[in-house]
């Protein structure tokens, strides 16, 4: 439940909130935008049901699951990369390509709205791994960064660009935090 709370808001409650704070035309060329981060997502997550299946399998008969979480996070990782250089080499001709002109306004906040999604997509993965061996501090990690989400866009929101700054502060603190305590877990 955790998990998805924090995964609807961080890839919807950013949309809802640009509307509240934004013009109909930077909230609708945002909107754009953030449907090009949630197919970086999505691309980068393909493997999300099958890492709970293994992870939980391989538990279930007491074996070490750290080879399995290393290959997951592996290709997860490479997804990532991938989706990602794609997006900050050929960000603004995609958009402007797919969405015309209405993206103009929003072209400059792409690379680093890119970056908030994959490093929310590697957190991500490391969670659901946890979330399989049931450690369940993980998922409440990224609630709670969700919430840090909701209130900084809510306190810090005089530009789009300071939106999106906003989400990648809490995207990167959220993945360290992540990451720091996977690697303290062992």
């Amino acid at each position: 439940f955790l998990l998805g709370l924090s995964t609807l808001t961080f890839l919807s409650i950013d949309v809802i909130l640009a509307k509240i704070f934004f013009s109909p035309e930077e909230a609708g060329a945002y909107a754009l935008i953030a449907l090009g981060g949630k197919m970086l997502f999505f691309f980068s997550s393909l493997l999300g049901a099958l890492i709970i299946s293994l992870v939980s399998h391989a538990e279930g008969e007491k074996r070490n699951t750290k080879n399995i979480f290393r290959i997951f996070f592996g290709i997860s990782f490479s997804f990532v990369a991938i989706g990602t250089l794609f997006f900050l080499l050929f960000g603004e001709q995609f958009f402007l390509f797919f969405f015309g002109e209405k993206v103009l306004s929003v072209i400059s906040i792409i690379p680093l709205y890119i970056l908030v999604i994959a490093a929310f997509s590697l957190s991500n993965a490391i969670v659901l791994y946890h979330l399989a061996k049931r450690e369940f501090i993980f998922p409440l990690i990224s609630s709670i960064s969700a919430i840090f989400l909701i209130v900084g866009t809510l306190i810090f929101h005089a530009t789009l660009g300071q939106f999106v700054q906003v989400l990648f502060i809490v995207a990167i603190i959220d993945f360290v935090v992540v990451s720091l305590l996977h690697l303290l877990r062992g």
